[in-house]
């Protein structure tokens, strides 16, 4: 025994130190007989820190991998960190099942990374993507993904825009680049939805209220029916917008149905009563055909007895009569149209009566227009004269053939008629229009010859009379036979005349001479009328007859001495008025002048100033004196020619004007049928002043234009008006609504708790804002206020949350430290976020331990807290390190990364409690 113990080797010792002294620096590995041992050593060895020695040494792989289920954690993760090292090194040489089995054991997300990319598996690169699935990795996973299956696989779980795209341009595979299209189209439609819906909602809404408006109930049901089965669609869609949202859409609905309704039953009414109007209206023309057709057939019927000399069924056609006479007492016409048909009926009864008479008139008809037909139509005045008898007799005989025929000529003497009385009519027509003219002159002057004998012109009355005879001698005998009596009076009365006309002209003479003897010794003060009285006279004295032989010669001497002598003052003040008018010759010429310049210049001129220069120089014109009428004739017409091309460019810029608001005026009417009301009432106050731009449009137009863009304006205005009543109606309703919601989610917010109810709180704050009008400044602060109040306590919340969870983690180190047992089955371990879980289990399989004093100090620098006393150089050079590392990153200091640094200095033993006692007040305070 005591030989044996003298004799064993060190490795066989049962000091632990001895043994992991003879594993270090006895066995060589390259020796078989020592590598056997180590083998052993390292499966056997009751020490795990000797075990761990000999397989550092041994450095085999199948060693490790047979030693990954080991007793001891210690062995598994030394098994499992050498497999990780070489495992890139080796991918093609391990089998699939075990890269499975090493993706189940490892912690390094790194590890996976650089894994994925190289792994060619199918399986095993899809299960290292299960493993590693976060946003971060989303791209680089599929752009390194080596089938169409796992990348059709990875971007399903990819939601951003931005990455889709890019895998897009990456993809090679149609089928993923459908994938990628079709869920880019989703993810669009999802975004984009809630705005299209909500804008459609709003629209479909206004349309509906808008119907109350319509006054075509046929229109309104089928514009009503178009519209909700277009809110039924948007209904289905009513789920992209906020519940709040959706229920104030709905109620507004529910509210405008029951306006429409009301409006409906009220319209309902009164189309029903049009269309029993429209229906009686149709079934009274039905009946109105009916009797017209059976009057026409009796009437053929009688017409082809009359005609064709057929054999005619009296009492069939009376019992037809009686039939008929039936239906139109029963039919729904008017008493007038009954009457009428009535009549109508009856005189067919007497056309069976009439029969040989009405065919004998036929004949009489026949022979008319074979006898008129041979007689050639007027082309003078005296065929006119000759023939016009012959016609009207013609035309008596055919009225009287035509009216006892009852109606029933043939329609062939009918047209040979109506051709030969068209012609006749052309024919006569002129010559009657100059017959008309010749009566009236003929009357008018027999009338003037009875107001000459009146008057006692006698002379006068004797020219009249032969130009009057001349008249008559010219009329037809019908018209001469008007006049007659006229003819016969006066040209007794002229007869008479011829034998006192130097009797009655000697007196009249003398008299007209003393007026023109009073006015020549004491002339008038106005000399116009002086002159106007000479000549006057002059034409009186010329009017009168012969005066007596013997005294004729002297009277006339004696009247051209004083009329002479009359007009003698009135030459002087012509001669002074000629001056003038020369004056005012010279005047409108000049104003000729000047508008022929400005006709030079019309085109360069602005239209007002155009106008103002126009209408100034045309009162000059009529404010300028008299001139000859000669004179002024040719100066007239020089005026008008210089005017004319002033007038036509002013009418041509009118023209201008008046197309341009003319188009204006087209505008605003296409503005009057546009939806949006607010945006089609912007424009037109921007074609309000343009209109003002736009100059003159004419005297007789403008205020036409004006009148039609006014009524436009005036719409559109009255439009917008009752859109802006509907929405402000609507906007309240609304801001009820936005009222209750918002106390519901004040109360919901004083009761919630957590943050993910909160946070839900505060977007539905969000979106009621959003959709407050402008103008509720009141209500938007008061949300304003609520979502402070939410994000307040929320963050209360977040801080106390992150407070439990720093504590949870100390609770699970020290808990660790004192039990020595695995970190995941203490209580607080549970209660971890997965990411702090997998933090502290990696801390815990490390296998190296380092000293985390630097580590702590760092912490307690950064926290600003007092590190013990023998620490204080220590500190100080931590602190060094600490300045010049944030001088070269320039980042902002994250604790949280420190205490990852902290614990990832290894597993926490009992060694680092003071360490944990230094920095838990940092975290947990």
């Amino acid at each position: 025994m005591i030989f044996s113990t003298f004799f064993r080797a060190k490795w066989q010792h049962k000091d632990e130190t001895i043994r992991l002294e003879a594993v270090k620096k006895e066995l060589d590995q390259t020796d078989e007989q020592d590598r056997e041992v180590l083998v052993s050593i390292a499966q056997t060895d009751p020490s795990d820190t000797v075990r761990i020695a000999a397989f550092k040494k041994l450095k085999s792989m199948p060693l490790y991998w047979q030693n990954l289920d080991d007793s001891a954690s210690a062995i598994r993760q030394l098994a499992l960190n050498e497999i990780e090292k070489s495992l890139l090194s080796h991918l093609n040489e391990t089998s699939a099942e075990q890269k499975l089995r090493i993706l189940s054991l490892t912690k390094k997300s790194s590890l996976i990374e650089s894994w994925y990319a190289l792994e060619h598996d199918e399986n095993v690169q899809t299960a290292l993507f299960e493993r590693l699935n976060k946003p971060s990795f989303l791209y680089t996973a599929f752009t390194n993904a080596h089938s169409s299956k796992l990348q059709l696989r990875i971007i399903e779980e990819i939601d951003e825009l931005n990455q889709l795209e890019k895998c897009l341009k990456k993809a090679n595979d149609q089928t993923v680049c459908k994938a990628i299209e079709a869920k880019l189209s989703n993810i669009r439609v999802a975004k984009e939805k809630p705005e299209q819906v909500r804008k459609e909602a709003q629209l479909t809404l206004s349309m509906l209220l808008a119907l109350k408006e319509q006054n075509d109930y046929q229109q309104m049901l089928e514009k009503r029916q178009q519209l909700d089965a277009k809110w039924q669609q948007i209904s289905a869609e009513l789920t992209y917008l906020p519940e709040a949202e959706q229920a104030l859409n709905k109620e507004k609905y529910h509210n405008i149905i029951v306006q429409l309704d009301k409006v409906f039953a009220i319209q309902a009414e009164a189309y029903q009563q049009q269309q029993i109007a429209e229906q009686l209206k149709a079934q009274k023309q039905q009946q109105k055909r009916e009797i017209e057709q059976q009057l026409s057939a009796i009437d053929q019927s009688i017409a082809n007895a009359i005609f064709e000399t057929n054999d005619l069924d009296e009492t069939q056609i009376n019992q037809a009569c009686d039939t008929l006479q039936q239906l139109i007492d029963q039919a729904l016409i008017d008493d007038q149209a009954k009457q009428g048909y009535s009549q109508q009926l009856d005189r067919e009864r007497k056309k069976l009566g009439k029969i040989p008479v009405i065919a004998q008139s036929v004949s009489e008809a026949t022979h008319l227009i074979a006898r008129i037909a041979q007689l050639a139509v007027p082309t003078t005045m005296e065929q006119y004269v000759d023939k016009q008898q012959t016609f009207a007799s013609w035309l008596k005989d055919w009225k009287a053939a035509e009216k006892r025929s009852a109606g029933v000529l043939p329609q062939s003497l009918k047209s040979a008629y109506q051709e030969i009385n068209g012609q006749w009519q052309n024919a006569l027509a002129p010559f009657e229009q100059e017959q008309k003219k010749l009566f009236g002159q003929c009357a008018k002057k027999y009338a003037d010859v009875k107001r000459l004998i009146r008057l006692g012109k006698y002379n006068a009355s004797f020219g009249v009379y032969k130009h009057a005879k001349s008249l008559f001698d010219q009329l037809s005998p019908a018209n001469q036979v008007k006049l007659n009596r006229d003819h016969e009076q006066v040209s007794e009365k002229i007869a008479e005349l011829a034998d006192w006309e130097h009797y009655v002209a000697t007196p009249k003479k003398q008299e007209l001479l003393a007026q023109i003897t009073e006015i020549a010794t004491t002339p008038k003060d106005d000399l116009t009328q002086q002159a106007n009285l000479v000549k006057q006279y002059r034409k009186m004295w010329n009017s009168l007859g012969h005066a007596e032989e013997e005294q004729e010669k002297l009277l006339n001497d004696a009247f051209n001495e004083a009329c002479e002598q009359a007009f003698s003052p009135c030459r002087e003040f012509f001669a002074q008025q000629e001056k003038q008018r020369d004056e005012h010759v010279k005047q409108r010429e000049d104003i000729i002048a000047e508008l022929n310049a400005l006709a030079e210049q019309s085109v360069q001129l602005p239209l007002k100033d155009l106008e103002q220069r126009f209408n100034l120089l045309k009162k000059q014109w009529q404010s300028a004196g008299e001139v000859a009428r000669k004179r002024y004739n040719e100066l007239i017409e020089r005026y008008r020619k210089a005017c004319s091309p002033i007038t036509a460019a002013i009418n041509q810029q009118h023209s201008e004007h008046k197309q341009q608001k003319l188009t204006l005026i087209e505008t605003a009417n296409r503005l009057l049928a546009l939806d949006d009301v607010f945006a089609a009432s912007n424009q037109i106050k921007q074609l309000q002043a343009e209109w003002k731009t736009i100059g003159f449009a004419g005297k007789h137009q403008e205020n036409k234009l004006w009148q039609a863009f006014r009524q436009v304006n005036d719409q559109l205005f009255a439009k917008r008006d009752a859109v802006k009543s509907a929405q402000n109606q609507e906007n309240n309703q609304a801001l009820e609504t936005v009222k209750a919601s918002l106390l519901a989610l004040e109360e919901q917010a004083q009761l919630a708790n957590d943050v993910k109810s909160l946070k839900a709180i505060n977007q539905q704050l969000l979106t009621l804002k959003s959709d407050l009008p402008a103008t509720t400044k009141g209500l938007a602060k008061q949300i304003d206020q609520c979502i402070a109040s939410v994000s307040g306590k929320i963050s209360q919340l977040a801080e106390a949350k992150q407070l439990r969870q720093w504590q949870a983690i100390f609770d699970v180190i020290a808990q660790a430290i004192d039990k020595d047992g695995a970190i995941d089955q203490h209580g607080s371990f549970a209660q971890l976020p997965l990411k702090w879980q997998r933090k502290l289990l990696d801390n815990q399989n490390s296998s190296e331990i380092t000293d985390r004093s630097d580590a702590t100090l760092a912490i307690e620098i950064l926290a600003g807290v007092e590190s013990p006393n023998e620490y204080l150089d220590q500190r100080l050079a931590v602190q060094v390190k600490l300045m010049q590392s944030q001088m070269t990153s320039g980042g902002k200091v994250d604790m949280t990364e420190q205490f990852l640094m902290w614990l990832g200095e290894g597993p926490v033993t009992k060694q680092d409690l003071p360490f944990v006692e230094r920095i838990k007040p940092v975290y947990c305070r």
